[in-house]
């Protein structure tokens, strides 16, 4: 038996390289969809660069939109990223890194604006929430806030409620 397997052992060892080199190419790991495009090695410096770059501005700001969002409905991770995507407007987002990195530091007091925007309307859920649940109580808390609002934004307060 250990003769035969000596005698086999590197049949089998070439199978398995064959096997591992055939999973491991660029056009099998495209049709598995683990990346999207095979590169050559003379442009894998800049594509990285680019990519990197692009990845952390787009963490800062998805980090940024955690930090605001409210507690009643979290968004998703794809959710966010599908609003960044959004708010680029750049036609080809998933495969232009370059420029969604130069927009993204292009436009970072738009994009601050913005999610200062997400972090009043999740606060505005978030209340709204609180009155969904527990009416008497929701309206207790909105009493406690006007008597220790002074008089000009409770009549601004006051103002709104009337509006809605």
């Amino acid at each position: 038996m250990t003769e035969r397997e000596n005698l086999l052992l590197p049949i089998y060892g070439q199978i398995s390289l064959q096997f591992a080199d055939l999973h491991d190419r660029a056009g099998r790991m495209k049709a598995k969809g683990v990346i999207r495009m095979p590169m050559r090695w003379t442009n894998a410096r800049r594509f990285f660069y680019w990519r990197l770059r692009r990845r952390l501005n787009e963490e800062y700001v998805l980090k940024k939109m955690v930090a605001v969002e409210g507690r009643e409905v979290p968004q998703s991770r794809e959710g966010k990223l599908n609003l960044l995507r959004a708010w680029s407007n750049i036609e080809r987002y998933d495969t232009d890194d370059m420029s969604v990195a130069v927009w993204c530091e292009e436009n970072r007091k738009e994009t601050a604006a913005r999610i200062e925007a997400l972090k009043k309307e999740g606060i505005a859920n978030d209340i709204a929430g609180l009155l969904r649940k527990d009416k008497e109580a929701g309206l207790k808390g909105v009493a406690t806030v006007l008597s220790m609002l002074p008089v000009e934004e409770k009549e601004e307060v006051i103002r709104m409620l009337q509006k809605a």
